[in-house]
């Protein structure tokens, strides 16, 4: 009996033992599929981070690109600010004169107007000599005409100034001394634009900024002399347009070419 009993236990261990074993190596193969699995995600998954990674780098580039071209394109605001001026003791030059013209705020003006208590010959000369010292070129001059009424009159046109070189700093220069937006008037219920501003070329690579100045000058009967000063700003873009655009000046560059010019009419009084 004892016998018959630890055969029934000794079936039933080995039949236990059996079915573990069985079941352990049955699910063998989904226990390796499973651990291929994880190992296949984790390598997916440090692929995927340095994508992520260069994704990420690549968009905060885009962005400081978008951010310093908003910045760049961006249009400076234009103050209402008169320039400063101060009484003049000298005899021939006008009552009010600019001073400190390295911090002139822009002023920008369709033409210059002047009458100078100072004879033709003298402002025709000191106007010429303005133009040399400024670092330009005279490009025309006309031999004085009198007119009619027996009055002097004539012409001297400069040549293109340059004031920046190069596209690195251009831009930047350009806009400091252009207009930056349209002038405009209503007259007779029609626009009429004044002053163009600096155009809007998105992306562009400016170079080379250039003002050509153009003196009018005319004897007047009771022996003073009328300057009329009129500018034409330009510079050429390189990247969309691929030439050269014209606009106008803010006014800042024809203050300190006329404050050299009363300088030069102090001198020549003063001689």
């Amino acid at each position: 009996m004892k016998n018959i009993k630890r055969s029934i236990l000794s079936s039933i261990l080995f039949a236990l033992f059996f079915g573990l074993t069985f079941n352990i190596y049955a699910k063998q193969p989904e226990l390796e599929e499973l651990q291929e699995e994880k190992t296949e995600t984790k390598k997916e998954v440090k692929k995927e981070e340095p994508k992520q990674e260069q994704k990420k780098e690549e968009e905060k580039k885009v962005e400081e690109k978008k951010k310093v071209e908003s910045e760049d394109l961006a249009p400076i605001e234009e103050k209402k600010v008169e320039v400063a001026f101060v009484k003049s003791n000298v005899a021939g030059i006008p009552d009010n004169i600019p001073i400190n013209m390295d911090d002139v705020r822009p002023l920008f003006k369709e033409k210059w107007e002047f009458v100078f208590n100072a004879s033709f010959e003298t402002v025709y000369t000191s106007i010429l000599k303005t133009i040399d010292e400024f670092g330009c070129m005279v490009a025309s001059k006309n031999t004085p005409t009198v007119d009619d009424q027996g009055l002097q009159k004539a012409n001297i046109k400069s040549d293109d100034c340059v004031f920046s070189v190069g596209e690195d700093s251009s831009f930047k220069v350009i806009r400091k001394y252009a207009l930056a937006d349209d002038k405009v008037i209503e007259k007779d219920n029609q626009k009429i634009v004044l002053g163009k501003g600096m155009p809007n070329v998105r992306g562009g690579k400016w170079m080379n900024g250039r003002l050509k100045y153009n003196f009018r000058i005319l004897e007047q009967k009771d022996g003073r002399t009328q300057v009329t000063l009129k500018s034409e700003m330009s510079a050429f873009e390189d990247f969309v347009v691929h030439e050269v655009l014209f606009f106008s000046s803010n006014g800042v560059l024809e203050s300190r070419m006329l404050n050299m010019l009363f300088e030069h009419l102090r001198e020549a009084k003063t001689e």
